[in-house]
């Protein structure tokens, strides 16, 4: 298995490698900016036969175009990376996934737009599954035409909260100790940033035992809260 890593994901890419393991490797490319600020990006890589997943956030407009052109590069048409055995794309963060319907007459469904545009760079029938890790509304994944699954990250969150501490603390638990039986002891509180949040907030405190609230959200701008 090969991961064709972008821009915004090469030090998880190498994370995903290395948890892996067995020969997983992170596939070379290259990315530059030409004078007039286009991206220039290239896999490197000889990716006959292999299993491939392209990783790649979309957190910025530039995120988007670089995953676009990995798409077209691995899978897409003419000289692209037909022969790879297997393609699947994982997108830690999808932006612009809040704007999932008109809120005003005229306006465009970005959420919409990104997807499909996704979707065009993968080729029909190419990409065999994409990944998107908690979207904003999980109504988006919709809009995208190959199959698409949610991964829920949530779990992990208390877990890497709880190991922090324990690291802090210098503690050791012992292994056997289901995670979710085990009480936290400090009077912490999971706090989610507004309702949409609650079952999220429900599901990192959960298992060890935590209490969970949310906060009441009153949006004045787009940038003041």
């Amino acid at each position: 298995m090969k991961i064709v890593a972008g821009i915004s994901a090469r030090v998880l890419a190498a994370r995903i490698a290395t948890a892996v393991g067995g020969g997983c490797k992170v596939a070379a490319c290259e990315f530059k900016r030409f004078p007039d600020g286009e991206l220039y990006t290239r896999v490197a890589d000889d990716l006959k036969g292999e299993e491939v997943v392209v990783v790649q956030s979309v957190r910025t407009d530039s995120d988007l175009v670089c995953l676009l052109q990995l798409l077209d590069a691995v899978g897409g048409g003419e000289g692209g990376g037909e022969e790879a055995s297997r393609i699947r794309v994982v997108i830690p963060y999808l932006g612009y996934a809040r704007q999932d319907k008109r809120f005003k007459p005229g306006e465009a469904v970005s959420s919409r737009a990104v997807a499909r545009s996704i979707s065009a760079a993968a080729g029909a029938g190419v990409v065999e599954e994409i990944f998107v890790v908690n979207p904003h509304n999980s109504g988006v994944l919709r809009y995208f035409d190959a199959k698409t699954t949610e991964l829920d990250a949530s779990p992990l969150l208390g877990g890497f909260v709880a190991k922090k501490e324990e690291e802090e603390e210098g503690e050791e638990v012992e292994k056997e100790v289901e995670e979710k039986t085990r009480k936290r002891s400090l009077g912490e509180v999971v706090v989610g940033p507004d309702e949409g949040a609650a079952g999220l907030a429900k599901v990192v405190a959960a298992p060890y035992g935590l209490d969970y609230d949310v906060l009441e959200k009153r949006r004045i701008s787009g940038a003041e809260v």
